[in-house]
């Protein structure tokens, strides 16, 4: 959930794997596991890269998720990244890999922007896609 901006104003539930933020959740009464609520749509700002299983988690979406995340040109370009994080990062994408990942599952990618990038955030990409198929 990062600060908790996001939660806060729009008023969605959220899940973290971090204990702080599960219990800032749970005293708003905001914190739902995706696989306990089902959601229509799941957003995941700077934090799939982090997830142990994000199979598992990209499957509780309904129709859309939300992805904002450092993206690669390569895997040789993964390893001068400043996003290179081992033991944190825990999955490294490229543009085209992250779109045939997600299409796997079957989702399409309906949007793509590098707004981030231009706003100064070196290699962040953020994307919208779409379940297409049951």
């Amino acid at each position: 959930i990062g600060g908790g901006l996001f939660v806060e104003r729009s008023g969605a539930h959220g899940y973290d794997v971090n204990p702080e933020a599960v219990q800032w959740l749970k005293r708003r009464g905001s914190y739902r596991h995706p696989e306990s609520l089902g959601p229509q749509t799941l957003t995941f700002w700077d934090s799939l890269e982090h997830i142990p299983d994000p199979v598992r988690m990209v499957q509780c979406a309904k129709q859309w998720v939300a992805v904002s995340m450092p993206i690669y040109e390569s895997a040789e370009a993964v390893l001068s990244s400043p996003h290179y994080k081992p033991g944190e990062h825990l999955w490294y994408w490229t543009h085209e890999g992250l779109i045939q990942w997600f299409r796997r599952r079957g989702f399409e990618c309906r949007e793509h922007n590098t707004m981030e990038t231009i706003l100064g955030r070196r290699g962040i990409h953020s994307y919208m896609f779409e379940r297409v198929g049951e």
